[in-house]
């Protein structure tokens, strides 16, 4: 902690850990602890969540997951970080709100028990784009990448780099729009968690009218489905031939498995719950003949003649 280093050239890559070093460049970020778990082994992870791939379902640091396991797909686990804070706190105060976000994303998982948990801080500007450029000769910064640092990070050593070695200014164009910018201090931390979880009630109110939205289009298609087979059930009786019983039976057996009488699959339901009323479209009217070309006459009406040929007007 007392020792020194010299160097001509010196990039401060701390992120939010550069409180006691330099203070005024830590305050440019807030720190954003967010919470990760990792579920045990869940039977039925793989058929409720099909994609494999990492999911975010908000812009903020929260309710990010995927589905881990490595070489295991018998036994797959879920990995699931969310709670953010604008302070540390012992990961164990937020395992049951994470087991709860679970729960309400994926009701079909049942109850899961957390096999790790752990957290880490990030920062985050003012502005949500990361520090990169030189603060005075010799001294360059890159921090604040907002935990999507996978690609950024990798571009702004590029970039400083270049800037060292062939004096390139590109950097330029990243740090010129996005300046250092305080934070706020302790009000700043204060505000962005008060909207942070003034968020999460609109979240679930938006969640729950997607939920009813698509409840309302199953009901809609199921209307639709129990219609066109009570019309085909209805048909199929108007035309009932004596002695072709067993046939109508068949029939009537096609349209509940979902097969019209002549052996053609019935247009799905589901298709007719986003249908809309019928519309005039326009823009869509019989063109005019092309110029030169005299419009084609009606062919004149056949007369019968009596007590000879068809003859023409």
């Amino acid at each position: 902690p007392e020792g020194r280093v010299r160097a001509g050239q010196v990039v401060l890559a701390c992120n939010v850990m550069l409180g006691d070093l330099m203070p005024e460049l830590a305050a440019t970020l807030l720190p954003i602890t967010s919470y990760v778990m990792v579920t045990e082994p869940i039977a039925n992870l793989s058929e409720v969540i099909r994609y494999r791939g990492a999911v975010s379902d908000t812009d903020r640091a929260d309710n990010h997951y995927r589905i881990v396991g490595g070489d295991d797909p018998v036994r797959p686990r879920l990995q699931w970080s969310g709670r953010v804070r604008v302070w540390q706190a012992d990961p164990r105060f937020v395992a049951r709100g994470l087991a709860a976000d679970v729960k309400r994303a994926f009701p079909a998982l049942g109850k899961v028990k957390i096999a790790y948990l752990w957290s880490g801080t990030l920062g985050r500007a003012i502005h949500r784009m990361p520090q990169v450029g030189q603060i005075e000769p010799g001294l360059w910064v890159a921090s604040g990448f907002g935990g999507h640092g996978l690609n950024t990070t990798a571009m702004a050593g590029e970039l400083i780099a270049r800037g060292m070695v062939e004096n390139d200014d590109t950097w330029r164009l990243l740090a010129a729009p996005y300046e250092l910018v305080w934070a706020g201090g302790m009000l700043g931390r204060a505000l962005t968690q008060g909207l942070y979880w003034g968020s999460r009630p609109l979240t679930r109110i938006e969640e729950r009218l997607a939920r009813y939205r698509a409840q309302a289009r199953a009901r809609k298609a199921a209307r639709i489905a129990a219609r066109l087979k009570t019309e085909a059930h209805r048909a199929i009786a108007a035309h009932v031939v004596p002695g072709h019983e067993a046939e109508a039976a068949a029939a009537h057996a096609a349209v509940e498995v979902g097969v019209a009488p002549h052996g053609e699959p019935h247009a799905p339901a589901a298709g007719f719950a986003h249908a809309e009323e019928p519309r005039v479209e326009f823009g869509h009217r019989q063109h005019p003949p092309e110029k030169g070309e005299p419009p084609e006459a009606p062919s004149p009406p056949v007369i019968p003649r009596e007590g000879g040929e068809p003859t023409t007007h």
